[in-house]
């Protein structure tokens, strides 16, 4: 009877040894969270060991963010694959119908902005009318230097090319239809006639006599004009004349910019500019006082159809070229680092067995059927000796 009662006390005692000693290994990992001393000598694993290497999880925790988890490259594709450009563009679409809708002036909304940017009612305040002008002026003279060596074709849209490839065919047709009118006009007939009579006088002799006997100068307009006007509306001759002009604005178009900034002094280039803003400003005037939303609904589908797409784009490509910049701008080892190493141990040691908390019971579970084994195993080897 007292070899089963030995067995079954050292079975009670392995277990609750296993279990006990699992159950305090465990709650080891997070407390005590500060160190204890007895007599100036710190007791043997206190703080816990989370709480002890905690600074030292929390840069292996920066290093893993920062290397593994929120890459440079991971963000690149991420931002390909996302569909950024195109929430950014449902974004803006939102955000252009918001102001489509407001009823908000120009005058209220720079006035908002900034309070004293116009004075007299409607006039830009002189410092700032010469910052905003400093600021055109820099960017104007920059888009110059920029475009010199370019060719004006290269700077046109292929619309507004094809825009000036007709307004060329038009002007062959004015021309002709001028010069038809001017011919008909009293200009043009005293025109015809002192070269009737140059020519006739040239030639000199009995026939340029008798022309200018039997024929006078209105008799001989007379019988030329016909002729030039079935001149000037010769099929060939305007077809020439349109492919001639086509030329000539071609070779217009293939010239660099260079070439038509050197005809224009220093001086002329800055009177120029100064008109060009005054036009704006004269424009700017105008629409104080119009919704925000009116001028906006003007160019609703042009906005909606070209410049938001293109805004979007522009936006996604600088920021997939500017990552790296952006990155070590970030520091986020630096961040997720004093983040981790500043968040509550209490908190922590919640979140980890809320997470774990069946894993930990059964690992204690697991403590006591090991130690009740072992236990059992030894009481064995008791009775049998």
């Amino acid at each position: 009877m007292n070899a089963w009662i030995t067995l079954l006390l050292n079975v009670g005692i392995g277990s609750a040894i296993g279990g006990i000693t699992n159950d305090l290994a465990i709650r080891m990992l997070f407390r005590p969270h500060r160190e204890i001393k007895i007599g100036g000598f710190r007791v043997p694993f206190t703080p816990g060991l989370i709480p002890r290497r905690h600074k030292q999880i929390s840069i292996e925790m920066g290093k893993l963010v920062e290397n593994h988890l929120l890459t440079k490259e991971g963000v690149r594709q991420g931002l390909r694959a996302a569909g950024v450009e195109q929430k950014l563009i449902h974004i803006t679409e939102g955000l252009l119908q918001k102001w489509i809708a407001s009823d908000v002036t120009f005058r209220e909304l720079i006035d908002k902005a900034m309070p004293n940017a116009l004075v007299d009612g409607d006039r830009l305040a002189p410092q700032i009318r010469k910052n905003v002008y400093s600021v055109y002026d820099e960017r104007v003279t920059n888009w110059l230097k920029g475009v010199e060596d370019k060719t004006v074709e290269s700077l046109l849209s292929p619309e507004i090319l094809n825009k000036v490839e007709l307004l060329v065919d038009q002007f062959g047709d004015m021309l002709i239809s001028r010069l038809k009118d001017y011919l008909h006009a009293p200009e043009g007939q005293a025109q015809v006639q002192a070269l009737i009579r140059q020519l006739v006088g040239g030639s000199g002799g009995m026939l340029g006599g008798l022309v200018g006997m039997f024929l006078g100068d209105e008799k001989l307009v007379a019988k030329i004009m016909p002729h030039l006007e079935s001149i000037l509306s010769n099929p060939q001759l305007i077809d020439k004349l349109k492919s001639t002009l086509q030329v000539e604005m071609n070779k217009q178009l293939e010239r660099p910019i260079s070439d038509f900034l050197g005809m224009i002094s220093q001086e002329e280039l800055s009177k120029w500019k100064e008109k060009l803003f005054a036009k704006g400003e004269e424009v700017g005037i105008e629409l104080l006082d119009k919704r925000v939303g009116e001028v906006l609904l003007t160019f609703e589908e042009q906005i909606s159809i070209y410049w938001l797409p293109r805004v979007a784009q522009w936006f996604t490509g600088r920021l997939e070229e500017n990552v790296d910049r952006l990155f070590d701008s970030l520091q986020i080892k630096e961040i997720v680092t004093k983040q981790v190493e500043g968040f509550p141990l209490e908190r922590l040691e919640e979140m980890i067995i809320g997470i774990s908390g069946r894993e930990f019971r059964m690992i204690t579970v697991l403590g006591f059927v090991l130690g009740a084994i072992i236990g059992l195993v030894q009481g064995l080897l008791n009775f049998l000796t």
